[in-house]
């Protein structure tokens, strides 16, 4: 089969059991980390503690990113917003954390002015974004890619990580095709009814972090 898909395999197994993820492993107690919002405040995971927690890796230069804001479905707001806008809903009670890991001297880092322009095209309204410029965050979940997602329960335990749907590409119109699985809006909606994320992980797909 050749040893580049014979590795590739091996590393989606070895992802998909849970085996070698650093300090962010689903079924355990998800990392806390400290971080400053787009305002400058603290902004920390054990502050929700007792809410679902969503965090969400982004790069506003990833084509596969802006597949999930693309304004072009969704009634002309992006998969991604409109999920922002419904679960931090007081009724559904959801926190939905953005985070940026970009060294300050690569292409895709924006300041906190440059971000909140940012999310205001996007029409995005998460509940906090943090610019990870050192990539510790990134580090503690071993994130690797943008997007790539974690839901967190109540009680602080990691439920999923893994990407946002189940189409591997960057055209805007995957989002809404009837063979995509929208894997963090179902394993969303489960864990707020406290019922089991089913899958609880998935490999992700995107831009690499640097």
């Amino acid at each position: 089969m050749g040893w580049v898909r014979f590795l590739n395999m091996v590393i989606a197994c070895v992802s998909l059991s849970g085996i070698a993820v650093a300090g962010a492993s689903v079924g355990e107690e998800a990392p806390d980390f400290h971080g400053k919002d787009l305002e400058g405040k603290d902004c920390t995971l054990s502050q929700f503690r007792g809410k679902i927690v969503v965090l969400e890796w982004t790069n506003p230069k990833c084509p596969f990113v802006r597949k999930q804001y693309s304004q072009d479905n969704l009634d002309g707001v992006g998969a991604l917003s409109s999920m922002q806008k419904m679960y931090t809903d007081p009724a559904m009670g959801a926190v939905w954390i953005m985070v940026a890991s970009a060294d300050p001297a690569s292409s895709s880092y924006l300041d906190a002015a440059g971000w909140k322009a940012q999310l205001e095209k996007w029409c995005a309204s998460p509940t906090a974004l943090i610019i990870d410029d050192t990539a510790e965050i990134a580090r503690l979940y071993d994130a690797w890619c943008t997007p790539e997602v974690f839901i967190i329960n109540k009680e602080g335990i990691l439920l999923y990580r893994g990407a946002v749907d189940s189409i591997r590409g960057a055209d805007p119109n995957e989002v809404t095709a009837p063979a995509n699985l929208h894997w963090l809006r179902n394993g969303l909606e489960n864990a707020i009814k406290g019922r089991p994320v089913i899958p609880p992980e998935t490999i992700p797909y995107g831009c690499r972090i640097r």
